[in-house]
């Protein structure tokens, strides 16, 4: 079990990946330590979820993209609790193996990936289903269309 008091919750495993993420981890379950309002979001964020919900939501980081400070594929998939934003946030080479080991993602607020790319800010408030590469010649996150 991890404890994060700097986040409000305790994580007992992980959550899925999603369609697009490259796998599924399985079960994670958060509980709430203490209680976030609207008024915690900055202002001036378009991220419309934090702002028009009772509670900030987190989402899921690989420690890939952590360790390596990259965003290189992103995607928003649909929330699985009333915390979670669906934002799950990749270097983009893992595999499904690697996302399948709970210990190899970390939950985050959405807008603190932004100090690993300022672009992410245009694109946090597509809507569930958006995915996203970075596109490293236009330095810019392009949206992926199937």
């Amino acid at each position: 079990m991890l404890v994060s008091q700097q986040y409000g919750f305790m994580l007992f495993g992980s959550l899925p990946c999603g369609e697009g993420g490259g796998g599924e981890v399985n079960n994670l379950k958060l509980k709430i330590m203490d209680e976030q309002t609207k008024d915690d979001v900055p202002p001036g964020r378009r991220w419309e979820d934090n702002e028009n919900s009772e509670v900030k939501k987190y989402a899921f980081v690989t420690k890939r993209a952590l360790e390596a400070d990259q965003i290189g594929y992103c995607y928003r998939d649909q929330p699985e609790t009333n915390i979670d934003s669906g934002w799950r946030f990749l270097y983009g080479d893992e595999d499904e193996e690697y996302l399948d080991n709970p210990t190899h993602n970390e939950a985050v607020y959405p807008e603190e990936m932004l100090s690993i790319n300022p672009a992410l800010d245009l694109i946090l408030g597509a809507p569930v289903g958006s995915e996203f590469e970075w596109d490293s010649e236009m330095e810019m996150y392009s949206e992926i269309i199937d």
